[in-house]
């Protein structure tokens, strides 16, 4: 799969590929790949608590030491109109923030389910994969 790049408050984190596939299973314990999926395609209705949870997995691996309440707000605040609005801001500078947030969403589900995916093709590998082969019937 190679490192992935975080970025977080403007500054860039690298997780390792050898890391990503160590707090694999902490990134599924805080988020199941259905829902990282799920998030992908309708990204207003991901659990935020629960992609920040994983997120913040991803980042602290990579040296990043921020907080779970900290990324929800990040990624919550401008969709919900919360404290990264000012009274000064016009529709469109709201809608531009909103916007700005929404891509760090969708971000951060792209970039967990490169963890999730790359880990589920090491560990079919490792096993042998059961893709395309089927059981015979019990008699």
């Amino acid at each position: 799969m190679g490192d992935i790049t975080l970025t977080w408050e403007g500054e860039d984190y690298i997780l390792s590929d050898r890391k990503a596939f160590e707090v694999l299973d902490e990134v599924e314990e805080a988020m199941r790949i259905d829902e990282i999926v799920a998030g992908m395609q309708a990204p207003m209705s991901v659990n935020f608590t629960k992609l920040s949870r994983a997120y913040q997995v991803m980042l602290e691996a990579a040296g990043c030491r921020a907080g779970v309440r900290e990324i929800r707000r990040a990624l919550l605040g401008n969709l919900t109109g919360g404290e990264n609005f000012t009274e000064e801001d016009s529709e469109a500078e709201r809608a531009r923030k909103s916007v700005a947030r929404l891509q760090m969403t969708v971000t951060a589900l792209g970039q967990l389910l490169m963890v999730v995916m790359d880990g589920a093709e090491i560990e079919e590998a490792a096993e042998g994969s059961s893709v395309g082969k089927e059981k015979a019937p019990a008699s």
